[in-house]
């Protein structure tokens, strides 16, 4: 199951256990990451469509895959944040993990690094 057909499987980087950790740390939530399959997508606008929707990544609890745009494969903040989906096993973005706990949207993020 593919956001689009342009996706592509990609080797668990070695970076991306090191966000995982830090991604478990903030949450207080463990996981096994070893059982996530990660995808890039051919998404030039980084946007990734899946049916009507549009977002800047995907997490597919069918699979347990994440969908991430080719050119953001090294962003921190938003492979993280679709582990961080992964991790609570659900869609949406409760503020307490989202924003409060672990800075990985947008604007927290910014705000966390400043």
């Amino acid at each position: 199951v593919a956001p689009v057909e342009r996706a592509w499987a990609v080797p668990t980087l070695e970076l991306y256990q090191a966000w995982w950790t830090k991604t478990e740390e903030c949450s207080g939530l463990r996981g096994d990451m070893s059982q996530v399959a990660f995808y890039a997508v051919d998404s030039p606008s980084g946007a990734i469509s899946l049916g009507t929707e549009v977002a800047h990544g995907w997490w597919m609890r069918r699979g347990n895959r994440i969908y991430l745009p080719a050119n953001a494969l090294g962003e921190e903040w938003l492979v993280r944040h679709e582990m961080l989906h992964d991790l609570l096993e659900r869609t949406g973005h409760p503020t307490e993990y989202f924003v409060n706990r672990c800075h990985l949207t947008w604007e927290s993020w910014d705000a966390a690094e400043s």
